[in-house]
């Protein structure tokens, strides 16, 4: 065991060469100080005047306190020491703790106490009476699987020894179990900075918590549910995994960050890629934990934001981001992981986790892929997850657990129903951030109500005998001032001249009058009807987007659900260049994509567009990039929308196969009533579903308050196949009492109203 003293000494040898040029404001100073005292537990040493605000405490426990030490060593002399002084804080040492226990290993050395505060979980239980508690003994066993998977299995260098200090200890890596007072599960703490090549590596030793009594989640009725008071090992594990890997991340470059300007003299050192890198490590070594769900949401509901976004090191989104990493884990293999660390580590102090993870998407793909066609397919990626759309994903589409990740709400993307509509770029709340995304989603698409006749070249022996159909490219209206869009789509226009342009497709108006040509002369003009062209009929829509300017493509990908199969979607994708052109002295940017869609084939379209590149300077705090689009057809209300009754719908899949399941459930849906105008009548209706065998005897309940509601009134409630006390239902035929009630409490029974029920037999194939 070490006990460093003179700690300012040994720990500020540098200062990279970012934190030199940069001077603090007082009140970032006060922040940065305040966080330290959090993590190294002296917050109860801050006078009155500086106590935390209610507003400052976390809805979830601080994954990690690393990011907080980090902060406050790299700029340690750029701050006041009055002020130091006046807030109370003290320079942390290491823990002083009265026993130690080496791992089976001997690549560790756990530091513990048996009494105390930071006395450890079950401190009396010693199964083998050594005088080792069998929690120091477990905790010392996790250690060294942590190191076995990472270190051994996954090739990562081996962190930085501190052997080589002076006074005392040994080489073996230090854990020490101390009360943390719920701040952060854990932290790993840089003692001995800037060493090695470069000056960008450090020494460290890890805290966890003695206990992880204090950790709670919040749930759906605010009421605090501790996650971890009868499981801490769970806890230690996926800990040790995180924090050990930033052991290893410090041993490559403890400098890989990204220096945010605030404002005037207000920094941000924004740790995104070692926090979701760490917890994608968590998962890698302890896969059935799944700690980082209770984080996911904070992914999930806001997906305009950047995976840049790093507020904080109690900000949960630089957690939930580390879909990212899984994404590319799941795609490329897990060493990409390694090889993007490794190549940070090789071009010195960052931030270069991006132009990093650039060149190893394309060395993993043979040059096929890049960082902004990948983020395309990250973006697609998570738009199915959640029981439902994990079910609905094309085939090679989604991660291995998306069925356990939360959906992106309805709220979190752009839902238009009404045409036409148009929102311009610079005018649109639903902006995404630089390395994020935003999904713009059609549905009723089948109001649309403007009919046209389509005619590919060959299709007009009705009328002409030539195989060849020109339309001038000048058309002549009576009224509006018409253009052709590449000649293909004429609308609105009473009449279209000839001339020798020729077009391969055609599409006009029905009862509009047009002229049909050969290549050297015109017949009279001809009416388009209905009764011609009857098997031609068919809806248009035409979607315009215009977007923001970026030095490497956006992703875009055009989402299709259809309406004969509503489960069923397929896509298209594009890169789309952006370079703006000079006109009259104005910058203007062109339009992304100009298509044209049969609405009636869709139940919706959804453009998911995704800005990404390595530009560090492209991503602006909360200042989103410009995405605008325009659909001219006009919709009316569809009729089949209007006055639809609540209902019991269906289940699926029905048999379930659990071999061939995508998710872990069987999904009930349910039809929500909707009202004279084709909006839902219920704002938060009520599913419950009771299962029995066919015999009688009850096997579970499930149930869920529906917070998001289709468009199209569509709910549903998922059963994963257990019975109430968890354990996993056999193969047979069960039936499901399914009820859907409403939102509202009747007014003498204060109970909500049975809206529809409904008996379902479900089948089960293990």
């Amino acid at each position: 065991m070490k006990r460093i003293i003179g700690l300012a000494i040994v720990l500020l040898l540098g200062l990279s060469a970012v934190a030199e040029e940069i001077e603090l404001n007082e009140q970032t100073q006060i922040n940065i100080i305040k966080n330290y005292m959090r993590v190294t537990g002296q917050k109860y040493k801050l006078p009155s005047s500086y106590a935390l605000d209610e507003e400052e405490e976390t809805v979830l426990p601080n994954k990690c306190g690393t990011a907080a030490l980090l902060d406050f060593i790299e700029v340690r002399d750029k701050l006041n020491p009055n002020l130091m002084n006046s807030l109370g804080a003290e320079l942390y040492v290491r823990p002083v703790l009265d026993l130690s226990y080496d791992s089976p290993g001997g690549e560790f050395k756990i530091h513990y106490t048996k009494t105390g505060p930071d006395s450890v979980y079950r401190a009396s239980v010693d199964s083998d009476i050594d005088g080792v508690p069998d929690f120091v003994e477990r905790v010392a066993l996790i250690a060294d699987s942590v190191y076995e998977h990472i270190i051994n299995e996954l090739g990562y260098p081996i962190p930085p020894s501190d052997g080589f200090y002076n006074g005392g200890g040994d080489e073996k890596y230090d854990i020490y179990l101390k009360d943390l007072q719920g701040e952060a599960y854990g932290l790993d703490y840089p003692d001995s900075a800037y060493i090695g090549p470069g000056e960008k590596q450090s020494t460290s030793f890890i805290v966890l918590d003695n206990d992880y009594y204090e950790f709670y989640i919040l749930d759906a009725n605010n009421d605090r549910i501790y996650i971890y008071r009868n499981r801490p090992l769970d806890a230690i594990r996926v800990t040790t995994a995180h924090e050990f890997f930033h052991a290893v991340q410090f041993g490559i470059d403890f400098l890989e960050s990204e220096l945010e300007a605030l404002g005037d003299n207000v920094y941000m050192m924004k740790r995104y890629w070692m926090e979701m890198s760490a917890v994608w490590m968590e998962e890698e070594v302890y896969d059935n934990i799944n700690d980082y769900y209770n984080y996911l949401p904070y992914f999930f509901y806001f997906p305009m934001s950047s995976i840049q976004q790093f507020n904080s090191y109690s900000d949960p989104h630089p957690y939930a981001s580390v879909v990212f990493p899984i994404y590319l884990s799941e795609t490329y293999g897990r060493d990409i992981i390694r090889d993007i660390w490794l190549l940070c580590g090789e071009m010195g102090t960052g931030p270069h986790f991006l132009y990093a993870a650039q060149n190893k998407i394309d060395s993993a793909s043979n040059g096929t892929a890049s960082l902004g066609s990948a983020f395309r397919d990250f973006a697609l990626w998570n738009f199915f997850t959640g029981s439902t759309r994990a079910y609905q994903a094309p085939n090679n589409i989604g991660y291995s657990e998306k069925a356990n990740y939360i959906a992106i709400p309805g709220e979190a993307m752009d839902n238009r129903y009404i045409y036409p509509t148009l929102v311009p770029s610079n005018q649109n709340f639903y902006k995404p951030e630089h390395n994020a995304a935003v999904y713009l989603k059609f549905t009723e698409t089948r109001t649309i109500h403007d009919k046209y006749w389509v005619c590919n070249e060959g299709t007009w022996d009705i009328l002409c005998h030539d195989t060849t159909v020109t339309l001038s490219d000048t058309i002549v209206c009576d009224s509006v001032d018409c253009a052709a869009f590449a000649c293909n789509i004429l609308r609105k226009c009473d009449s279209i001249a000839c001339d020798s342009f020729f077009c391969d497709t055609i599409m006009a108006p029905l009862d509009t009058t047009i002229t049909i040509c050969t290549q050297d002369r015109c017949f009279d003009s001809t009416r388009v009807t209905e009764f011609d062209f009857y098997d031609k009929i068919d809806s248009t829509m035409l979607v315009s987007l215009s977007y923001d300017t970026l030095t490497q493509p956006w992703g875009l990908t055009v989402l299709f659900q259809l309406d004969d199969d509503p489960d069923s979607f397929y896509y298209d994708q594009y890169l789309l260049t952006a370079n703006p052109y000079i006109y009259n002295g104005r910058k203007f940017y062109p339009s992304a994509l100009i298509e044209s869609y049969n609405p009636d084939l869709y139940r919706s379209i959804t453009f998911i567009a995704s800005p990404a590149s390595t530009d560090l300077t492209r991503y602006e705090p909360r200042a989103g990039m410009y995405f605008g689009f325009y659909v001219p057809e006009e919709g009316e209300i569809d009729s089949s929308l209007i006055n639809v009754p609540a209902s019991v719908l269906y289940s699926y899949p029905n048999p379930a196969v659990v071999s061939e399941m995508t998710g872990d459930s069987i999904i009930f849906r349910f039809q929500v009533p909707t009202d004279t105008t084709s909006f839902t009548t219920e704002i938060e209706p009520k599913m419950v579903v009771d299962i029995f065998t066919v015999a009688g005897e009850y096997v579970g309940t499930v149930e869920r308050v529906i917070k998001e509601i289709d468009r199209l009134g569509i709910a549903e409630v998922g059963w994963n196949m257990t019975n109430a006390e968890g354990r996993e239902v056999a193969s047979g035929v069960y039936i499901a009492y399914a009820r859907l009630f409403s939102d509202r409490l009747n007014t003498f029974s204060q109970k909500r109203s049975l809206l529809a029920e409904d008996k379902v037999k479900v089948a089960i194939i293990r």
